[in-house]
């Protein structure tokens, strides 16, 4: 989804990103349910796992303060985090456990996020394609298979290399995204 193996290999010493290991002057926002939650972020508890072949994950804690205005997230909201303006994660929440009871009032959640990715995996293509190029079998796919609702869209994928023959038999999107990815190398 957004160019991770440059950002690790410009910035990181290895693929896992936290508050603390942000590049110099790098400033971090954190949107969730379109409010930026920022300034609620608990010191550097933010982490971010992109690795290859696994899902892109992002962790972090908020505080929740004994004043007004309050805060609580729900499982579903929908998260971005930005570096440097640039968007790094698109996703949602996952999980979080109850409140944890910080002295003094308030508390903190310990928020749990899966990118976007996670979206592909609730569906299932069953259709053979023949002598179509790799973008418009996407295109179709996308279409076809995924609920608008869900917000994915085919902007910007190019037609890419025509392929011979391909037939998903009640596989999920993202696996048949993955097969067509080794198909053009």
């Amino acid at each position: 989804m957004f160019p991770s193996r440059y950002f690790a290999k410009r910035y990181f010493a290895s693929r896992y990103f936290t508050g603390a290991g942000a590049p110099p002057g790098a400033g971090v926002a954190l949107i969730i349910a379109g409010l930026n939650q920022t300034a609620r972020l608990m010191g550097d508890s933010l982490k971010w796992k992109d690795r290859l072949e696994q899902r892109t994950n992002l962790s972090f804690k908020l505080v929740n303060k004994a004043a007004p205005p309050y805060y609580r997230p729900n499982v579903g909201d929908p998260v971005r985090m930005f570096i440097d303006g640039v968007e790094r994660f698109r996703g949602s929440i996952d999980k979080f456990p109850d409140d944890v009871p910080l002295k003094g009032g308030g508390a903190f959640y310990d928020v749990k996020c899966v990118s976007l990715d996670q979206v592909l995996d609730r569906f299932v293509v069953v259709k053979k394609y023949e002598g179509l190029n790799a973008g418009d079998i996407v295109k179709d796919m996308v279409e076809q298979f995924v609920p608008d609702a869900e917000g994915i869209t085919t902007n910007g994928v190019q037609d890419g290399l025509t392929i011979g023959k391909v037939v998903f038999g009640y596989r999920k999107v993202s696996d048949c995204l993955d097969e067509l990815c080794d198909f053009i190398g």
